[in-house]
């Protein structure tokens, strides 16, 4: 396993066993030294509820661990970034545990309550927050001792500092040009350094992003023309030339909160509209010939291919003569398929891509790689739709509707990049509400 994603696992396990440590100790506070009618240590072990604990609780824990970016690579996080979101977790963790646990310990009075409640707190957030300091430092000690090197791309003339040669080795210099030119060599890297980041280099560096890992430090030592350039994310400052750049305007636990979002979200569309989807497959399959799913071959996140289904509302065979966009009067479209278009309902099975993680429920529509490579031949730019997952609707789907041409393509997806650039849960929200008005409108 690699050393990086070895620590990762390290923490995951120092998580649950203080999560195991922390509900055996709390909970002998509150049966043992805090109830009115203690009970004795050899039948605080007998309580089904301790045992419940035990198998519940470490794991709820890890999740919300999960959700604040805790389980990133430790090269991505600070000291400081650690202590917030640890702080923030066991907040939101002893919460969460405030309806479910203590809530049998009203009967014990409001002063009793609130001390339990924060005598939980403290014993969480101290032993989470050692056990991850020690990993930390212990790891922090491979880099920079430059037994457990970053690969580092650095973009410019290689840096005179003798400081920096332990902990980013092995260095590939490069411009950005090289890096154009050969953008695999960005799905290897930890680190990417920029040694000058002036606007047309955020361009490029925006163009390069759907190769760049969600892992992978930025970093940039001269910044030029700020002024101009606040349009791209500062995580914080590292020191007093250098910044961390950060691309995506949505935060690491708006990121993991959406991925869960999406697939419950998937998991409920798809059972409870099963007897609609049951009767769509039936209505397909007896008023026209062909398969009743239809799948395709879209590009996704990172330019990776996919199979996309949809439920089929053209006559079979319908591209023999190659790919063909559509249109309101195509005439290979059915009776049926016309008015599943209508209403979306065609776009049901799709929800089973949300599930697999192929797509999300709100990003840009992913194309077929016969209408992308035109696409980029027009614009580069515009291979930053693939940054992130594609969607079932998109803010250039609620904005400007389908698209019949390339041309139409090509303009929609500005609308997508405007997305891109005001990420968030509540756009992300928004998007949907909108789409849910379209569909009621009978709208495209």
């Amino acid at each position: 396993m690699d050393f990086h994603k070895r620590f990762i696992s390290y923490s995951v396990f120092a998580d649950w066993l203080i999560a195991l440590i922390v509900w055996t100790v709390f909970f002998y506070y509150r049966k043992v030294l805090v109830d009115p009618a203690p009970v004795l240590i050899e039948a605080l072990f007998q309580d089904v509820k301790y045992w419940y604990g035990i198998a519940i609780i470490p794991l709820c824990w890890l999740m919300i661990f999960h959700l604040f970016g805790s389980y990133r690579p430790l090269y991505q996080q600070s000291y400081s970034v650690i202590v917030v979101r640890t702080f923030w977790a066991v907040v939101i963790g002893s919460l969460g545990l405030l309806f479910l646990v203590f809530y049998d310990d009203l009967t014990l009075g409001q002063v009793s309550f609130v001390r339990t409640v924060s005598v939980f707190f403290l014993l969480s957030f101290i032993l989470h927050l050692i056990g991850r300091t020690l990993l930390y430092a212990l790891y922090e000690y491979q880099l920079n001792s430059g037994k457990r090197p970053l690969n580092t791309i650095w973009i410019g003339d290689l840096p005179d500092d003798e400081s920096m040669s332990a902990r980013f080795q092995p260095v590939n210099s490069m411009s950005f040009a090289d890096v154009e030119n050969n953008p695999a060599f960005l799905d290897r890297a930890h680190e990417i350094v920029i040694k000058t980041l002036d606007y047309d280099g955020v361009k490029k560096l925006k163009a390069l992003s759907p190769f760049i890992r969600s892992n992978t430090n930025i970093r940039a030592k001269e910044v030029t023309d700020r002024a101009r350039l606040t349009h791209l994310r500062y995580a914080y400052e590292l020191d007093t030339d250098t910044i961390a750049v950060r691309m995506d305007t949505m935060d690491v636990w708006q990121n993991n909160l959406k991925r869960v979002i999406d697939v419950l979200a998937s998991m409920m569309v798809l059972v409870l509209f099963l007897p609609v989807l049951a009767c769509i497959a039936l209505i397909v399959r007896f008023t026209s010939r062909g398969p009743i799913i239809y799948s395709q071959e879209r590009l996704g996140q990172r330019m990776t291919p996919f199979k996309i289904y949809k439920f089929r509302t053209m006559v079979a065979d319908a591209e023999q003569s190659g790919p063909q966009l559509s249109s309101d009067d195509d005439d290979r479209i059915t009776t049926v398929g016309r008015v599943l278009r209508n209403v979306h309902l065609d776009e049901l099975p799709q929800f089973y891509n949300v599930l697999k993680g192929d797509m999300s429920i709100v990003g840009p529509r992913p194309e077929r790689p016969y209408y992308v490579n035109q696409i980029l031949e027009v614009n580069q730019d515009l291979r930053r739709l693939y940054s992130v997952r594609p969607g079932i609707t998109s803010w250039g789907q609620v904005k400007y509707g389908y698209a019949s041409t390339l041309d139409e393509i090509i303009r929609r997806t500005k609308f997508d990049l405007l997305y891109l650039d005001n990420r968030s849960l509540f756009l992300d929200f928004r998007i949907i509400i909108l789409t849910i008005k379209v569909i009621l409108s009978g709208g495209k």
